[in-house]
């Protein structure tokens, strides 16, 4: 149910936008681009980027037998994807204030955003900018001391369900999420410029779940490659070029953005041939207690089913990524945009009939449960079969564990996290970067 007028009078306010300073960030430089490419064949080869342009890709790879090094052209087509050695600026990304989604499904993590007639200017948390035009955005989610699992489930039901012919402004009230129709203008430190009919106000950010921009339905050219950034962000992309540390690239939406280098943590080139598990929909999703019929089950099921895209305390999904060397004092986190956080006693199940040749994924604890005795056993089955049945302990799982399961011919795939030690604490795992590719 829409609002009434007289809502919109809480959220006016004269406080700032509380999204960051806006300010050119200057752009860290990087020596060369050394990457690790896999080929769709499913073969992976150590090199320097050296270009991308039209469908190639230029890569310098050592070899042992030569003196000198070897430039090597290889098309897109024959490539799954390009990842990139940027640990240096994986250490610190943020996710940011606020995630966009374009009207072509990319996904945008943002520090700050600024709207000014039909231009959109947003500020990346480690570094670097993206404009956009006004057009290309669908909706803002905007996180703030309010966000919670609770409201970003209810922000995700709320998307599947809304339907306008004008913007809108989205709040919580009574435990719901309502909207107010109107015209979104400006952005600015202040808030976000609203109308409704002759009446303009300005509406804080730290009022509002998030804003949605009235777009009507229209085709997008098919990516070539999603660009996935440090902070989560995932971009589709129709053409790419890499030239002097800089990715100058078209978006599907048709956007013109340029990325330093060392945002960029992987090109996939597979977008097309790929699903993430979390676009699918599971045939299920259930929750076992360790203790058997609580009193309150029904509530403890809601609260511990797993979740999809984002972590159980509703901020973006992060692995501990501590350095091979073991030579870093503070534990680092890397943010993904897509997977699952599941909690001990979880189990996820989904169709597959057979349509996909591999799954691949990366496997972790969820970064808020460090200190604790996490400790759980993780098990893979494809049509009962058990291909990954392993023991993870918190402690010692300091970095992100790679699955690689052949799927060719598999009907039906099963995720469970049991309890392995007959405690709960800390037995909280997210599964990111989880795909299947036909």
């Amino acid at each position: 149910m829409f609002l009434l007028v007289h809502l919109l009078l809480p959220l006016i306010g004269l406080s700032l936008l509380c999204f960051g300073t806006m300010s050119q960030v200057a752009v860290a430089q990087v020596e060369t681009a050394h990457v690790s490419v896999r080929t769709a064949d499913g073969g992976t080869l150590s090199a320097e980027l050296m270009a991308i342009d039209g469908q190639l890709v230029e890569l310098k790879t050592d070899q042992t037998d030569q003196t000198d090094q070897k430039s090597q052209f290889i098309n897109f087509d024959s490539i799954e994807s390009i990842t990139f050695d940027n640990q240096r600026s994986t250490q610190n990304a943020s996710a940011g204030t606020f995630q966009c989604q374009l009207a072509d499904g990319s996904l945008i993590n943002g520090a700050s955003i600024s709207i000014s007639g039909s231009e959109v200017q947003i500020e990346l948390a480690a570094g670097g900018r993206i404009e956009l035009a006004k057009s290309s955005l669908r909706y803002l989610l905007l996180f703030n001391s309010t966000t919670n699992p609770k409201t970003r489930q209810q922000w995700n039901e709320f998307l599947t369900t809304f339907s306008s012919t004008s913007d809108a402004i989205i709040a919580s009230k009574n435990e719901s999420l309502q909207a107010i129709e109107g015209v979104v203008g400006d952005v600015t430190e202040a808030g976000f410029q609203f109308a409704m009919g002759e009446r303009a106000v300005t509406v804080r950010a730290e009022k509002l779940t998030g804003v949605c921009f009235y777009r009507a339905d229209r085709e997008f050219p098919e990516p070539v490659c999603e660009i996935r950034l440090v902070n989560g962000s995932g971009i589709a992309v129709q053409q790419a070029v890499y030239v002097e540390e800089v990715l100058n690239c078209v978006t599907c939406t048709g956007d013109q953005i340029s990325l330093p280098i060392d945002q960029v943590t992987q090109l996939n080139f597979a977008a097309g041939r790929t699903i993430y598990l979390s676009d699918l929909v599971p045939t299920t999703n259930a929750w076992l207690p360790l203790v058997a019929s609580p009193a309150n089950l029904d509530a403890l099921v809601k609260l511990n089913s797993a979740i999809a895209d984002q972590a159980f305390s509703g901020q973006p999904l992060t692995l501990r990524n501590t350095p091979a060397d073991g030579l870093g004092l503070a534990v680092t986190t890397q943010t993904y945009a897509k997977g699952f956080a599941i909690a001990g006693g979880g189990r996820l199940a989904f169709n597959l009939n057979g349509q996909f040749k591999r799954l691949t994924a990366l496997v972790g604890f969820d970064p808020e449960t460090e200190g604790l005795e996490g400790n759980v056993r993780l098990e893979f089955r494809v049509d009962d079969k058990k291909v990954i049945n392993e023991v993870l302990q918190n402690r010692e799982v300091t970095r992100p564990l790679p699955v690689d399961i052949d799927v060719e011919g598999v009907q039906r795939l099963v995720i469970r996290v049991d309890y392995h030690d007959r405690r709960s604490v800390g037995d909280r795992i997210h599964i990111v970067e989880a795909r299947v590719s036909r």
